[in-house]
């Protein structure tokens, strides 16, 4: 049986830099992002953005193939605390530098390492202010991207993606 979050972490983990910031793999549901931010979102030694947070999924184990096919929910999220800023401005910064040149790494990723196979097929809704009109849906202010997709993970060795 293939584990399908330890093998998401070992490839996120070979994503480049995003403006001096190591992307960060988690997942789990709303209690525990909050409860991650709230960890980590007091120490900045620990950076938890940019952040690729699973907040769904659900797996097929194929056991003759030795895979799994998991129809992904991830959630790319960078801090943005500037509440009075327009949708233009956040674009212009946490769209534009963040997570839209995350979301590209990570069609590379699918598409270059041999151990996903993957259509090239995926969805995302923008989330800016990320909340719910005044309601925030993080103890922390975010622009987000939700990412939506469905790989087939399997169990071949990771070897060096080289990104552009």
């Amino acid at each position: 049986m293939i584990n399908v979050h330890v093998r998401l972490k070992e490839a996120f983990d070979t994503l480049p830099l995003i403006q001096e910031f190591a992307p960060r793999y988690e997942w789990g549901n709303d209690v525990h992002w909050n409860k991650l931010i709230k960890l980590f979102g007091n120490d900045p030694s620990k950076p938890v953005y940019p952040i690729i947070y699973n907040s769904a999924n659900t797996i097929e184990h194929d056991t003759k193939r030795v895979a799994a096919t998991a129809t992904l929910t991830l959630i790319l999220a960078t801090r943005n605390t500037s509440v009075d800023m327009t949708n233009s401005q956040r674009w212009a910064t946490s769209y534009n530098n963040i997570l839209f040149p995350l979301a590209r790494n990570i069609e590379q990723l699918f598409t270059k390492s041999q151990i996903f196979a993957w259509d090239g097929i995926f969805t995302t809704v923008e989330f800016p202010n990320y909340g719910d009109n005044e309601k925030n849906k993080t103890t922390d202010i975010i622009d987000a991207l939700r990412f939506d997709t469905t790989i087939t993970i399997n169990d071949k060795c990771l070897k060096t993606i080289k990104y552009t």
